[in-house]
């Protein structure tokens, strides 16, 4: 877990899962690749799509940080609802640049 304010990370801990064990490229091991914030990253995420906050699962927005074990892209996405507040929608960002990586929407049971 990683907690960033104003562009910095002021802390951050390591919260295993149990019983899943991730590859080594699953996991960030450079913090300094993290060079945007949450707020900016907000903005950015609903003029690209319909965002809007969660009311009663999930309230308002949510962010992680994950690493792209695919090719080690460390990402900040962005979670939000659809209108109907019935998918989630994750907006993914590249960490480093601010630039838009990819998107995708999950249905949800409330």
């Amino acid at each position: 877990m990683v907690n960033i304010h104003d562009a910095k990370i002021n802390e951050h801990v390591e919260l295993p899962d149990e019983g899943i064990i991730h590859p080594e490229n699953h996991f960030i091991d450079d913090l300094s690749k993290i060079k945007h914030d949450s707020p900016e990253l907000l903005e950015k995420a609903k003029k690209l799509t319909d965002l809007y906050p969660g009311d009663l699962f999930a309230k308002g927005y949510n962010f992680g940080v994950t690493n792209d074990p695919k090719n080690g892209t460390v990402v900040i996405k962005v979670v939000g609802w659809d209108k109907a507040l019935k998918s989630m929608k994750y907006v993914l960002f590249n960490a480093e640049t601010g630039e838009f990586y990819s998107e995708f929407e999950r249905e949800q049971y409330r």
